[in-house]
């Protein structure tokens, strides 16, 4: 229940590789919240008979408007749903510690060179429904409807780096900083309450 006494639905589904938190009013089934959309290969969830394609939930359960889309962190499997719910849902706003230069789509095989491309992807298909990107840089409260997430920024000197890292390997990806990034990503996430 959030604080104006609606009832809340929180779903934790298993989206192949990693998880997404959907919540929403019971009753309105907006405004919604995403947070993180797994991984983006059919294979993954064809090998798990628990695993739930983030949008067919979604389209499942009458979500029609996602109100506040979060992405933890940039490793595919945190968001690699996150473009095919931009570009099946109108989505109000986006949060997330990093930004792309325009048009970073490396060339490339691997996770990293994956991961680059489809968040270019989501934040393209964003900025074509023009949802408002907010860059979170240090703590602070997100507010969708009636829910208030508390963000808890990672350490300010390694996010620096990390984004200084992505930004380069979009625009001259090489194999050695890819790997390093991928490193990094999991200390910077970004963790909410």
């Amino acid at each position: 229940m959030n604080q104006a006494g609606t009832i809340m639905v929180v779903d934790i589904l298993n989206v192949g590789f990693g998880q997404s938190i959907i919540a929403y009013p019971m009753r309105e089934k907006a405004p919604a919240l995403v947070i993180d959309g797994g991984d983006d290969r059919p294979e993954v969830y064809s090998t798990s008979t628990h695993a739930t394609p983030l949008c067919k939930h979604l389209k499942s359960v009458g979500i029609e408007k996602i109100d506040l889309m979060v992405a933890t962190h940039p490793h595919r499997d945190h968001i690699g749903g996150l473009v095919r719910i931009a570009e099946d849902f109108p989505v109000g706003r986006f949060a997330a510690f990093f930004d792309l230069p325009p048009a970073s789509i490396p060339t490339g095989e691997g996770n990293m060179y994956s991961a680059i491309r489809l968040y270019s992807e989501t934040l393209t298909a964003l900025g074509r429904q023009e949802s408002e990107i907010l860059l979170i840089s240090g703590d602070g409260e997100l507010q969708c409807g009636g829910i208030k997430v508390k963000v808890y920024p990672p350490n300010t000197a390694l996010l620096e780096q990390a984004r200084s890292f992505l930004f380069a390997c979009a625009q001259n990806p090489d194999p050695e900083k890819l790997t390093r990034l991928s490193e990094m990503l999991n200390s910077v996430c970004m963790t909410l309450r």
